[in-house]
C-alpha cells in the first residue's frame, strides 16, 4: 500500500473521530469496516478499551469506527479498520502492537495514554510503521522516532500557560503538587507546573507522590495540609 494514500487515509479516519468522539448513542455499532477488504488500507487502532481509562477509550472507538464507515460507504479509499483493547496498560500495548504488526497495518492510531506510548512506540518506529500517538501529552513522545506523530499539543506548551493564567486571575502565593511517580504525562506535568509557578513568584510548599493504582491519598493529604 502506498505510504501516502495510507496516511491520507489516517488523517481522514481520525477527523471523523475527534468529531464523532464525543458522541455515547452509538455504543458497540457494527460498520462497514468490520468486514476486510481485500483492496483496503489496513488501519489499526489502539484504545483502552476496558480498564481505568475506558471511558475515553470507547468514545475514541464510536468516533473511528463511525469515520471508517463513512470513508467506506463512499468507496474512495476502502478502510479494513483492526480495534485493539491495551486496557491501559503499557504491556499490553506492547502485545497489540505486534499483533496489528503481523496483520500488516499499513497505519496504527494510537494508544492513547503517554505510558502506553513510550512502550509501544519503538516497536512502531522499528518496523517503520506511521503511527498517531491520540491524547499523549509527555515530553518525549516525538522523539522516538520519525514514524511517530501525535495530534496533542504536549504539557510544554499547555501548561505554562494555563498556570500563568490561572495564577494571574486569582493571586494564589503558594502551591502543593501531587502526582503519580508512574504515570509520563503526571511527571511531565508536574514538572511544568512547579517550574512555571516559581517563574511567576509562587512558592511551593509540598510536592508528593502516589502510584497509579493507589486509592488512598490521606498522608500526602495531610502533609499538604500541614504545609
Amino acid at each position: 500500500m502506498n505510504f501516502s494514500k495510507a496516511m491520507k487515509a489516517a488523517v481522514i479516519i481520525f477527523t471523523g473521530a475527534i468529531a464523532a468522539a464525543g458522541l455515547t448513542a452509538c455504543g458497540g455499532i457494527k460498520t462497514a469496516a468490520d468486514s476486510p477488504s481485500k483492496s483496503g488500507v489496513k488501519i489499526g487502532f489502539i484504545a483502552a478499551l476496558t480498564g481505568g481509562a475506558a471511558a475515553y477509550g470507547k468514545s475514541q472507538e464510536e468516533g473511528i469506527r463511525m469515520a471508517a464507515e463513512e470513508i467506506n460507504q463512499k468507496g474512495e479509499i476502502p478502510i479494513e479498520l483492526f480495534v485493539e483493547d491495551s486496557k491501559g496498560s503499557p504491556s499490553d500495548a506492547m502485545n497489540v502492537t505486534k499483533r496489528l504488526i503481523q496483520k500488516k497495518a499499513a497505519v496504527i492510531i494510537g494508544p492513547m495514554t503517554s505510558n502506553e506510548a513510550k512502550a509501544a512506540g519503538p516497536i512502531m518506529q522499528n518496523a517503520k510503521i506511521p503511527s498517531l500517538e491520540i491524547s499523549v501529552t509527555a515530553e518525549g513522545i516525538t522523539e522516538i522516532g520519525d514514524y511517530i506523530f501525535r495530534n496533542s499539543v504536549p504539557e510544554s506548551m499547555n501548561i505554562p500557560q494555563t498556570a500563568k493564567k490561572t495564577h494571574r486571575l486569582l493571586g494564589y502565593k503558594t502551591a502543593a503538587i501531587l502526582y503519580a511517580h508512574d504515570n509520563e504525562q503526571h511527571v511531565t506535568a508536574q514538572k511544568y507546573f512547579r517550574k512555571t509557578l516559581e517563574e511567576e513568584g509562587v512558592k511551593i510548599v509540598d510536592v508528593e507522590t502516589f502510584g497509579s493504582k493507589d486509592s488512598e491519598y490521606s498522608a500526602q493529604l495531610t502533609n499538604i495540609e500541614n504545609a
